[in-house]
């Protein structure tokens, strides 16, 4: 149940998913143009390896982001008042959003 409601709170509010997939594929097109051509001597080892450690930075940012925007919809009231009635724990909720989080992110970076 709470995977279902991560998943369809995230199709209302699909603005922000589109942005981000815009985002990213503006982003690795500068990245890629920027590193078009590099050779393959110590200097351009190096800089693809600053490349890639780029890549992973901006992984890790986006998908905190995403994981952050979801909370500014105001599922967190939501949340809460769910876990004072006693219809899930906080535990389980988290397990579901990170469950929808890792399945958002494979499929889109």
């Amino acid at each position: 149940w709470l995977l279902w409601r991560s998943y369809m709170n995230m199709n209302r509010h699909a603005r922000p998913v589109w942005l981000g997939i815009v985002l990213t594929l503006l982003v690795s097109l500068f990245l890629g143009l920027l590193y078009l051509r590099q050779r393959h001597h110590q200097t351009g080892v190096q800089n693809i390896n600053g490349l890639l450690y780029l890549l992973i930075i901006y992984s890790t940012i986006s998908s905190a982001f995403i994981s952050i925007a979801s909370y500014s919809s105001g599922e967190l009231n939501l949340v809460m008042r769910e876990n004072a009635n006693g219809v899930y724990t906080l535990p389980a909720y988290f397990v579901a959003k990170l469950i929808r989080d890792v399945y958002f992110i494979c499929s889109f970076n």
